[in-house]
């Protein structure tokens, strides 16, 4: 892991103490989401905002058929080629235009960390069918509204309004801000309280059998 820490610093254009803990933390995060897919027994992962692939990466050493996608940025391109274990395996381009060349049930789960507000028609997604969706997101409270003031029209959602985009499925666990406390299966009330208290918040949306 460490190897794996030193691999991604040497491409953040920051100084070396932001570049230490920005990327302890990250893969810290993204460790606790790729033991999350494996306990849950994923076969299959899209990582959609995937970035530099940290994410498809630690789970393709799992064992987890894990794919990334992000824009044509050829820094990007560049550094998935040197991945040992995710080589030639990201999509480039807008989410929104590939999402139809998919196979809706192609992935057990989809991933979007801090990416969601970033689709304009992020309503497109819900053609994706997988069994999870596992999302990390900003809380759409009045204090990020401040923080965002000058991003008027940036859509914001709070737990329980993931399910209007993305229906038939259940809220399975909520994890308020730093993916430490879980609440299974909360309440549309317990959702709201979540969505006012913390600023940002990871959601398990399992598919609803009912």
């Amino acid at each position: 892991m460490n190897d794996l820490r030193q691999f991604y610093e040497r491409h953040y254009a920051y100084d070396a103490t932001f570049q230490q803990v920005y990327t302890e933390r990250r893969i810290r995060l993204y460790r606790r989401f790729a033991d999350l897919a494996s306990e849950l027994g994923v076969w299959s992962l899209l990582d959609i905002g995937c970035s530099f692939g940290l994410l498809v990466e630690l789970c393709n050493e799992r064992g987890i058929d894990a794919w990334g996608i992000d824009l044509p940025i050829a820094e990007l391109q560049q550094f998935h080629l040197e991945l040992s274990h995710s080589h030639g395996k990201f999509y480039y381009g807008s989410v929104t235009d590939l999402v139809d060349c998919w196979d809706p049930t192609q992935f057990e789960m989809v991933c979007l960390v801090n990416t969601l507000i970033h689709i304009p028609e992020a309503e497109r997604l819900s053609r994706l069918r997988p069994r999870y969706w596992l999302i990390k997101e900003v809380s759409a409270n009045p204090y990020i509204r401040y923080r965002r003031r000058r991003l008027p029209d940036l859509r914001l959602y709070a737990p329980h309004e993931l399910l209007l985009l993305f229906p038939g499925y259940r809220i399975e666990r909520l994890y308020p801000t730093r993916f430490i406390a879980c609440l299974r299966h909360p309440s549309q009330a317990v959702c709201k309280v979540v969505n006012a208290l913390f600023p940002s918040y990871t959601v398990l949306l399992q598919e609803d059998s009912q």
